[in-house]
């Protein structure tokens, strides 16, 4: 009589509750549960494809970023390139706690053109550590010249970081994910001027501006 073997028991991991009171320092939106951290740079290089970012998983990239930029730098001012790099450059600021400071970076090499930025790096940036981040990292045009920029403004110390970089082409100082995919981000599909996580004032008219135009 054949002898039946006895079945492996498998063990799979359980979802922690959203309710069980932990709360991460680093998190991006001041107060969403804590999560494990998750491997940057040592995630899976998939196939190409399509892939949808939500807002919780993207906090929790940009917690692991930040966990991870801390262990080696400590930038006083993150500069975020419009129009991806603000949401991802805002949400790391405030996560390491350091001032931020929109860019915008136009004509990059996609576009047949070398980069150029519509406005310089203000004199804040003088003497101060930098942390430059963008979305995606391709070519690291709009990086590399953001770097250059920020150099003939003074900075002390200059760190490059984007959310997503390409396999084998521009490699930032710190990445979340490296992947071929095409990642389709939470502000590409709605409206989040309102998110206050995110405000980095860019879109807001000043009050003295306002009173001197209702006159």
């Amino acid at each position: 009589m054949a002898t039946r073997k006895p079945t492996k028991k498998t063990t799979r991991p359980t979802k922690s509750s959203a309710n069980d009171g932990g709360f991460d320092e680093f998190s991006a939106a001041g107060g969403m549960p804590s999560v494990p951290s998750l491997p940057v740079g040592e995630l899976g290089r998939a196939q190409k494809g399509v892939k949808e970012m939500q807002w919780g998983e993207f906090d929790r990239y940009v917690q692991s970023m930040a966990r991870t930029v801390l262990k080696s730098f400590k930038p006083e001012m993150v500069v975020g390139l419009v129009h991806g790099g603000v949401f991802v450059g805002g949400a790391l600021a405030s996560a390491l706690k350091a001032e931020f400071l929109p860019l915008r970076v136009t004509q990059r090499s996609r576009d047949g053109g070398s980069a150029r930025a519509s406005e310089e790096l203000t004199k804040e940036v003088d003497g101060r550590k930098l942390l430059i981040v963008d979305d995606v990292a391709s070519s690291g045009d709009s990086l590399v010249f953001a770097t250059k920029l920020a150099r003939t403004q003074g900075a002390k110390a200059i760190k490059t970081a984007s959310l997503i970089a390409r396999p084998g082409r521009f490699e930032p100082d710190f990445v979340a994910v490296t992947s071929d995919d095409f990642f389709v981000f939470p502000w590409d599909y709605q409206d989040v001027v309102e998110d206050r996580r995110f405000d980095t004032g860019e879109f807001q008219i000043p009050a003295a501006a306002t009173r001197k135009s209702s006159r």
